[in-house]
């Protein structure tokens, strides 16, 4: 099942979020699914206090030099 967007709630106008938020963006609804995969993911060992995350920092350095080699074609 995908997660429902909505707009803005029913309660609420369209004008009220735009003022409230102020950037043009739009409040976004979660489906019970969604948020329940996000449960059961940040339930897994890998993700608790104490684990190795090391390798995070490791990615994201390669993945930066690897977008600072990026040569643009035309």
């Amino acid at each position: 099942m995908a997660p429902t967007i909505e707009p803005h709630p029913p309660e609420a106008p369209p004008e009220a979020w735009e003022e409230a938020l102020g950037d043009g963006t739009v409040p976004v609804t979660l489906g019970p699914a969604y948020l329940a995969a996000i449960a059961r993911v940040e339930a897994l060992p890998e993700n608790g206090n104490g684990a190795d995350k090391s390798w995070v920092v490791r990615a994201m350095r390669r993945a930066r030099e690897r977008r600072a080699k990026v040569v643009r074609v035309r």
